[in-house]
């Protein structure tokens, strides 16, 4: 016990012994009594008291920290991007394929084998109106990997650029539609490019040194004729998917004898598309 407490109960007896029949000193001894009881109460029941002042400090501490985990996993999670998976955009199926007999040598190429694929391109000639404008389509298959190609071209469509800028899809669909099924001539892309009206068709071969050899259409004996698989749209364009199928020759000139060569292609088929 402390020297200060030993100090305070020895007054309280002091003031116990004083005159009985003093009210007031009788009172004042009870007050300082209870005075005394309640600070040798709280002295001997500090250590229990500050026991739990820390518990509760700690089971605060342990709350506002559970509160806050809680808190901190809402607030992370309200901000999470979640990902967006965009719908599915529907795409033209385009796939494309040659073969035939070249110079009687058997070729065949598939596409995405051996890097070969099939690439389209249009020229157009446009003209004041009345006179029609034209469009010529075109359709090439060729690999990075080889000189070997072959390229179709098929024209021409003609319209009125004061009625349309550029055909219509209807238009496009009905030029090809409207010409499949039955045998076409061959022309050169001069006639198809300046005659008026023109329809055709010219191959071009590409061989394995990289010589382009192409189809006259002075040449008798030739056959040309397309097959219209589909046609069909997406976000990239209009295209009609077509099987030509044909036979000719192709010629080049020779760079030593400057003497006409020629080559046969026979038994083609080509599987392809035209693009608007």
């Amino acid at each position: 016990m402390f020297r200060w407490d030993r100090r305070f109960l020895a007054c309280n007896r002091k003031f116990i012994e004083i005159d009985r029949n003093d009210k007031f000193l009788r009172y004042q001894n009870i007050i300082i009594s209870a005075l005394s009881h309640l600070f040798l109460f709280f002295n001997v029941n500090r250590i229990k008291f500050d026991r739990l002042f820390y518990l509760s400090l700690i089971i605060m501490k342990l709350f506002l920290g559970f509160v806050a985990t809680i808190f901190l996993g809402f607030m992370m999670n309200s901000c999470i991007k979640h990902e967006v998976i965009p719908p599915p955009i529907a795409t033209v199926d385009l796939n494309s394929s040659f073969e035939a007999v070249i110079n009687g040598t058997d070729v065949e190429w598939t596409q995405n084998v051996e890097g070969y694929k099939s690439y389209t391109n249009t020229y157009s000639i446009y003209l004041p109106s009345p006179q029609l404008s034209r469009k010529i389509f075109e359709s090439e298959m060729s690999s990075f990997y080889s000189e070997q190609a072959i390229n179709l071209t098929f024209g021409s469509l003609t319209w009125d650029v004061a009625s349309n800028i550029e055909p219509t899809l209807s238009m496009f669909n009905n030029f090809h539609t409207n010409n499949s099924n039955a045998p076409l001539v061959f022309k050169n892309y001069s006639s198809l490019s300046t005659l008026p009206s023109m329809l055709g068709v010219e191959v071009e071969y590409i061989d394995n040194n990289g010589v382009s050899w192409i189809s006259r259409e002075s040449d008798i004996n030739q056959f040309a004729e397309f097959t219209i698989l589909d046609q069909d749209s997406d976000n990239t364009g209009d295209y009609s998917l077509f099987l030509c199928e044909f036979s000719c020759k192709v010629w080049r000139i020779n760079p030593q004898t400057l003497l006409d060569e020629s080559i046969t292609i026979n038994t083609a088929k080509y599987t392809a598309w035209f693009k608007r």
